[in-house]
């Protein structure tokens, strides 16, 4: 089964890929967290980990990979928030101009496909996770989400792991 220890690398590999930031509260070591901390690395994702007792085992791996510069160290969610850049207000307010330059280049997009490939553009050429895309348009994830497909079907728009989309194309 899935619950076997030699399934568990695997496991932790698919996990780190998935999510966009890893969270290690508590590892020895030899810690199943430090492979999935390891593999968020290598995939370029966000690592936070919680500083403990220099004298307690379980602390270990965390204070490793703070001091290894392989985490960020954080005792608070605002710290985390701060460093994902989450909850601040960018400014997108060019978003809703300029839509006779849209209609010519995207003219048999309907309203939420323009909306969406807008704001991409105006991103561009970062990607942009679906939450930030549905903030910063403030459309509903259920309307983005299947847009976002059709979009990626027509090859307007292209997605990267963690639920992050940009326009096909840019660099």
């Amino acid at each position: 089964t899935i619950l076997e220890s030699f399934h568990f690398p695997n496991r932790n590999r698919i996990i780190a890929g998935l999510a966009d930031a890893t969270i290690v509260v508590e590892a020895g070591t030899k810690s199943g967290a430090l492979i999935t901390a390891n593999f968020a690395n290598t995939y370029a994702r966000k690592v936070f980990a919680c500083p403990g007792n220099i004298y307690e085992p379980l602390a270990a791996g965390c204070n490793q990979l703070i001091s290894k510069q392989k985490a960020h160290l954080v005792t608070t969610i605002d710290e985390m928030a701060y460093i994902m850049n989450w909850g601040k207000n960018k400014n997108y307010s060019h978003i809703n101009r300029n839509t006779d330059a849209l209609e010519t280049n995207f003219g048999g997009l309907n309203a939420v496909a323009k909306k969406i490939v807008c704001f991409l553009k105006a991103y561009s050429p970062k990607v942009i996770h679906i939450d930030e895309l549905c903030q910063q348009t403030q459309l509903s994830l259920i309307q983005v989400s299947p847009m976002l497909l059709q979009l990626e079907i027509g090859q307007v728009v292209e997605s990267y792991p963690g639920n992050k989309y940009k326009l096909v194309g840019d660099q």
